[in-house]
């Protein structure tokens, strides 16, 4: 299993990745939204996190970065990605291509990896 190595100035976690939905960007500070509820502040950069990322997470805005294999519902019309009924996100249109081709794409998988 791989893990997310994140530090702040009275914690260090080491996030499995498995467990993150989202990693968001606020105010100069990144959240990592885990599935259990507990979300990690930092501050480190979204350019720099997106480099030590699986490809099933996926950039849908200059601020956030989603876990493919945790959404819930993409709506392609409303330019949302749902991940549970208390986390959504706005899709960038300049994204949008790239979102899809990530999608597609983890479906692929996801059908070759059950045969």
């Amino acid at each position: 299993m791989k893990y997310l190595f994140l530090k702040n100035e009275t914690e260090a976690a080491n996030i499995p990745m498995d467990t993150i939905l989202s990693l968001e960007v606020k105010d100069y500070y990144l959240s990592c939204h885990t599935v259990c509820g507990r979300d990690f502040s930092c501050s480190r950069v979204l350019n720099e996190i997106e480099g030590e990322l699986p490809a099933h997470f996926v950039r849908i805005n200059r601020n956030t970065i989603v876990n493919l294999r945790k959404v819930q519902l993409v709506n392609f019309k409303e330019r949302t990605v749902y991940m549970n009924e208390n986390l959504a996100y706005q899709m960038a249109i300049r994204r949008m291509k790239t979102i899809r081709n990530a999608i597609n794409e983890y479906e692929s998988d996801r059908h070759d990896f059950g045969r």
